[in-house]
């Protein structure tokens, strides 16, 4: 799912993610766990808030060095089809910028790996298909086994009765309204990334 989000979710999530660990994560590298960095990895975050402050391409090297990163992880990293199953790439640009901004000169990849460790739980484990989820003219898509889990949640607030089994019906859509609702945030009815953000974290 792609959606921009504003300042305020971001910052929500950075908090919640802010149990980033900014030690170094364990990577996989040679037997000194020495390992070489690429591209924008080799920056510090004071590269990364000026890229981003004055809108420069350099800025978008940066995000797809990111996309570039989570990828390798989603090959090669054991038990994993997608680290970042709903946070759209605007989400996660935002979070890294908050977190570089408190910590201006630790490098970029470091920041990055630790943000990444935080999203491990969420994980999808094993591939799973896209279903379309739509309320009024509004459509988005979203991985079957994360709908299934969102109905999970929904349950265990006594807002949803159905079956937990990753199809967008009405009862869904009602149980997500519920739950929009109850959170004041945005009544659209669907699991979209500011109520994903509400559920998960």
């Amino acid at each position: 799912m792609l959606v921009s989000m504003n300042l305020k979710t971001v910052g929500k999530l950075a908090l919640a993610l802010t149990a980033l660990s900014f030690a170094n994560p364990a990577q996989a590298a040679d037997e000194e766990e020495n390992f070489a960095v690429k591209g924008a990895g080799l920056a510090r975050c004071s590269d990364y808030i000026e890229a981003r402050q004055s809108n420069a391409p350099a800025f978008y090297q940066f995000g797809g060095w990111i996309n570039g990163y989570l990828t390798a992880l989603n090959q090669l990293k054991p038990e994993t089809y997608d680290l970042a199953p709903w946070q759209s790439s605007d989400l996660l640009a935002g979070v890294i910028l908050r977190n570089c901004r408190e910590n201006p000169e630790k490098r970029f990849i470091n920041t990055v790996s630790a943000m990444v460790a935080s999203l491990n739980a969420q994980r999808l484990l094993t591939k799973s298909p896209l279903v379309e989820a739509h309320a009024g003219e509004t459509r988005i898509r979203i991985y079957q086994e994360l709908l299934r889990r969102t109905q999970e949640k929904l349950a265990e607030s006594g807002l949803y009765r159905g079956e937990a089994n990753g199809r967008f019906d009405q009862e869904t859509e009602d149980g997500l309204r519920a739950y929009q609702k109850a959170g004041r945030l945005t009544e659209t009815g669907l699991p979209d990334q500011a109520t994903l953000l509400a559920m998960f974290y």
